[in-house]
């Protein structure tokens, strides 16, 4: 069976016929497959094929679950030719806008930009240094509002199915990255505030082979390239669960609440009020010291920038 095409016309007109069925028993099936093909014919299916209109991308995404493949691997590739795809012009904006300042040095202040960024699995043995910069981190961010234990933390970091990584230029740390899959029905309670994130415990947890949601727990991103990679990871990691499920992340800066929206996030909950006029972010004319959002996998697979990053960066979990 084939694995690899150059774009959705030869995908349709391959898989179709493989599987057997005339361009009228497709739109049958597609019509009882979802919702969303109900105002289709076989003449839609004709110009698909012929090139001479190109389904949407949330359709080409249904197209493919419809035929058993896994979206996120063929729209990754940067071989499957996608008319609609707008480019990363958007992100990469704010990116510079946001990770570039007037030094030398770029955005980490201590980083050479001259070095390549390398990026590192946390070891269960260097799991107590991670947790440490990531307390202190957090404690920073929140002004001291956000007190983590590192007893607590550890765990988290060592279960197995959690995403923890570090990125070092020379021998400077330079950025860190904590993901973790929470059970069914946790995500939305930490996202409302009703389980803090210092509260989290690996009872919270789902195993590697269990339905899980991904939860962005802790990011930290010394210069542009880190953003980048961060975000490229944390949307590739929920885009290859297997099962339906929710990508969580809460904003608590101007940058990353301007991200989430760039990525059509859901907003869920918003933090703490908070007075200070450089505390936290700005949302509706006031400051937060958080705003949880959350976004479907289904949502995330038809998302152009999940799809450009991934390109771009051709990241693999785990």
């Amino acid at each position: 069976m084939q694995t690899s095409f150059k774009d959705i016309q030869e995908y349709l007109s391959i898989r179709r016929a493989e599987k057997g069925l005339s361009q009228e028993q497709m739109v049958g099936a597609l019509f009882d497959f979802h919702a969303e093909f109900s105002n289709i014919d076989s003449q839609t299916i004709s110009r698909w094929e012929l090139g001479k209109i190109s389904p949407s991308i949330p359709r080409q995404v249904l197209l493919m679950q419809f035929f058993k493949d896994e979206p996120h691997t063929l729209l990754a590739d940067s071989g499957f030719a996608i008319r609609q795809l707008p480019t990363l012009a958007a992100f990469e904006r704010l990116l510079d806008s946001n990770m570039e300042f007037s030094h030398v040095l770029g955005a980490h202040p201590y980083a050479d930009k001259r070095l390549e960024v390398e990026k590192y699995p946390v070891s269960a043995e260097g799991s107590e240094s991670f947790a440490k910069r990531v307390a202190g981190y957090q404690v920073n961010l929140s002004r001291g509002r956000d007190v983590w234990d590192i007893d607590q933390l550890m765990p988290l970091i060592q279960f197995p199915s959690t995403m923890a990584d570090y990125y070092k230029i020379g021998e400077v740390w330079a950025g860190h990255s904590l993901v973790l899959r929470l059970k069914p029905q946790i995500l939305d309670a930490v996202l409302t505030f009703e389980i803090a994130d210092h509260e989290l415990t690996i009872e919270h947890l789902a195993q590697s082979d269990e339905d899980g949601d991904i939860y962005s727990l802790s990011g930290y991103s010394g210069t542009r390239e880190i953003q980048a990679d961060m975000n490229a990871y944390v949307l590739t990691a929920a885009a290859q669960e297997k099962q339906q499920c929710w990508v969580g992340i809460k904003a608590r800066t101007d940058f990353g609440l301007r991200l989430l929206e760039l990525v059509g996030a859901e907003r869920v909950a918003v933090g703490q009020r908070l007075s200070g006029k450089k505390e936290g972010l700005k949302y509706h004319g006031h400051r937060y010291d958080c705003i949880g959002f959350k976004l479907s996998r289904d949502a995330l697979l038809s998302n152009s920038l999940y799809i450009n990053l991934a390109r771009t960066y051709n990241l693999e979990k785990g």
